[in-house]
């Protein structure tokens, strides 16, 4: 018998399908669908393998100077480059601080505006401010921080950890910085960072030491961060 004089049916089912047979004598007994068809010549139809899902390129994020608009706040901040700026706190990015001074003028908005305000917490050891990308990852190269633009020249930052997370609560140490000067009234100082492989949801500055004043004040007026970013 050739191909042709079998039904439709069979031809179309699959190897793992079991037929029952029944021989002259009235017996009967079960075959896999894919042991007749290569008796008779009939090939299994394979499974197509599936097209693995492309990764999407990262977004290279490359430090240039100060306040560029090569950062991951401005490119938050433009909806990745498709409209003009405005604060990313609370659409593509959530910044939170463990301290915050108790005036209106200080909030931790502040850090993301681009407008030279300035965030300060309430004197307060160990303060931390956490940056959620949200749907974002990012693989840090190097981060920069604005002093604080108020009229105050006192309590810069001095020691203090960059630190990611991917669940906001286990933390790895990025970059520490002890007793550092680089940052001073209203000046840009940028810190690179080398051998990182991980990407991170959650970046947080934590305080480890007194300000420039041997206070525990955290001010700032702009923090920006750079990287490839998924």
């Amino acid at each position: 018998m050739q191909l042709k004089d079998y039904p439709t049916e069979f031809t179309n089912l699959t190897g793992d399908e079991w037929l029952l047979i029944q021989n002259s004598a009235g017996l009967t007994g079960k075959v896999k669908l894919s042991t007749i068809k290569a008796y008779i010549g009939v090939q299994s139809t394979p499974t197509p393998t599936p097209t693995p899902t492309p990764t999407p390129a990262d977004k290279l994020l490359t430090y240039a100077s100060g306040g560029d608009n090569n950062g991951l706040v401005y490119w938050l901040g433009t909806i990745k480059g498709t409209t003009t700026f405005s604060n990313p706190k609370g659409n593509l990015l959530d910044v939170t601080a463990s301290s915050t001074y108790p005036h209106p003028a200080y909030v931790v908005d502040n850090l993301t505006e681009r407008t030279g305000a300035t965030y300060a917490n309430n004197n307060a050891a160990n303060t931390s401010v956490t940056f959620d990308l949200k749907t974002a990852k990012l693989k840090v190269s190097g981060y920069s921080i604005r002093g604080r633009e108020d009229g105050y020249n006192t309590a810069h930052l001095r020691s203090w950890k960059l630190q990611g997370s991917n669940n906001n609560t286990d933390w790895t140490d990025i970059d520490t910085k002890n007793n550092d000067t680089s940052i001073g009234y209203a000046a840009w100082a940028y810190f690179p960072v080398a051998g990182q492989t991980t990407y991170y949801q959650y970046l947080r500055l934590i305080t480890t030491g007194a300000d420039s004043s041997g206070s525990n004040y955290f001010t700032a007026s702009e923090v920006d961060f750079y990287g490839a970013l998924q």
